[in-house]
C-alpha cells in the first residue's frame, strides 16, 4: 500500500495523546539511562579522559535508540517506516541543510581524523586546541588573539563540523608534530655579523640532534600516507640587510607546542652571549 500521511480529520485525539505520552516517556527513559550510565562510568573509571570518552558513546548510542524509537511511534503503519524515514530525511536535508551538513562533517572527523581530542588547530581564523567533538560542532580551547606565542587565552571556542567543507584545517601536532620557527635578531650596521651568525647557529644547534631525530621518526611513520620531503632538519641563519642594520634569522624545527618556550630560551642565551662584546650590539627597533 502506498504511503499516505494521514490527515488531520483522520487522527483521533486519542492517537495524538497516547503518542506523544510514549514519545516523552522515551526521551526521559533516555536521559535516565545516560544519567544512569554517567555514575556507573564515574565510578568504573578513575581517568577524567576515559569517563569523558565513555560517557560519550553512552550519549550518542542512546540518542540513536530514542531516534528510532520515535520514528516507530509516529509511524502510522509499522511496515511503513521506511516512507516516513525518508520523508523525515528529506525534510532534513531541504530545511536544515547546515545541520545534516555539520554531522556529515562528523562522520569525515570519525573516519578521516583531519583533526582529533588534543590537536592544536586552526579553522577559519579560530586557533585552539581541541577539547570536544560532537555531532554539530567543534569546541577549542583558543590559542592566540590577543596572546602572543601560541599561548591560551582561557576561551572556550565552538564552531560547526560544516566548516570542513568550507576551509581548510591547519594541524599543527597530528601527523608530524613539528613547526619551522623563525627568530630574528638585528645588529649595528658595525656590528661583527659573521661572529653573530656562528653564535647564533651554535646556539640552536645545542637542542637540534634531540628534535632532529624525533622528527625523522615522525616523517619515517607519515611516510605511507603522506609525502613530505625535507631534506635538511638542522638550523639554518639566514643573513640580510634591513633598514636599521643587519638582520639575522635563525630558521629552527621545533615542536608545535614549544615554540615560544624554544624563543625564550634562545633569546636569553643569545643576550647572554653578546653581553659586554663590543663586535656584536643589537640595533635600536
Amino acid at each position: 500500500m502506498p504511503f499516505r500521511m494521514p490527515n488531520l480529520d483522520e487522527i483521533e485525539l486519542g492517537w495524538l495523546i497516547a503518542r506523544l505520552i510514549a514519545s516523552f516517556g522515551l526521551i526521559a527513559l533516555g536521559l535516565g539511562i545516560s544519567r544512569g550510565m554517567r555514575s556507573v562510568l564515574a565510578r568504573v573509571f578513575d581517568s577524567p579522559q576515559r569517563r569523558y570518552r565513555g560517557a560519550r558513546v553512552v550519549g550518542r548510542i542512546v540518542a540513536l535508540f530514542v531516534f528510532i524509537g520515535l520514528i516507530l511511534i509516529w509511524a502510522p503503519v509499522q511496515r511503513e517506516v521506511l516512507a516516513v524515514v525518508t520523508v523525515f530525511a528529506t525534510a532534513l536535508v531541504i530545511g536544515l541543510k547546515e545541520m545534516f551538513l555539520s554531522m556529515v562533517g562528523w562522520v569525515h572527523i570519525l573516519l578521516r581524523s583531519p583533526y582529533r581530542m588534543g590537536d592544536r588547530i586552526d579553522i577559519n581564523g579560530v586557533r585552539g586546541d581541541v577539547v570536544d567533538i560532537t555531532l554539530l560542532s567543534t569546541k577549542v580551547v583558543e590559542v592566540g588573539a590577543w596572546v602572543g606565542g601560541d599561548q591560551s587565552t582561557g576561551r572556550l571556542v565552538s564552531f560547526p563540523n560544516n566548516w570542513l567543507f568550507a576551509h581548510s584545517v591547519r594541524n599543527d601536532t597530528h601527523g608530524f608534530g613539528f613547526i619551522w620557527n623563525e627568530l630574528t635578531f638585528t645588529l649595528t650596521f658595525d656590528s661583527d655579523w659573521h661572529a653573530a651568525q656562528d653564535l647564533l647557529e651554535a646556539l640552536a644547534q645545542e637542542m637540534a640532534p634531540a628534535v632532529e631525530t624525533q622528527a625523522r621518526r615522525a616523517l619515517d611513520r607519515l611516510s605511507t600516507d603522506v609525502l613530505i620531503r625535507y631534506s635538511v632538519l638542522t638550523p639554518f641563519v639566514y643573513v640580510r640587510v634591513a633598514p636599521k642594520g643587519i638582520a639575522l634569522t635563525l630558521r629552527y624545527l621545533v615542536e608545535a607546542r614549544k615554540r615560544r618556550g624554544s624563543e625564550h630560551a634562545l633569546t636569553i642565551s643569545f643576550l647572554d652571549a653578546i653581553r659586554g662584546r663590543d663586535d656584536v650590539k643589537l640595533a635600536e627597533t
